[in-house]
């Protein structure tokens, strides 16, 4: 399986993520990974933009540095 980055922030030195309506999501993969906080440059989400995602598709989060700070 090969991956497909959906967003670069790079452009922003990470401190920013892209709006949800410029993804480039490849609606034929078999789920979406996303990090929901990123520690360096402290960039996370309030909410995730669930309805971005296609219908059916497995969402996958890496909380492992905010599991026990919000409601899952």
């Amino acid at each position: 399986m090969t991956p497909h980055e959906v967003a670069n922030n790079s452009d922003t030195c990470y401190k920013t993520v892209k709006e949800p309506s410029e993804w480039n999501i490849d609606r034929s993969g078999r789920y979406f990974h996303y990090c929901d906080n990123e520690t360096i440059h402290g960039v996370e989400y309030n909410e995730f933009p669930f309805e971005h995602v296609p219908e059916g598709m497995t969402v996958v989060a890496d909380m492992s540095s905010n599991i026990a700070t919000k409601r899952i």
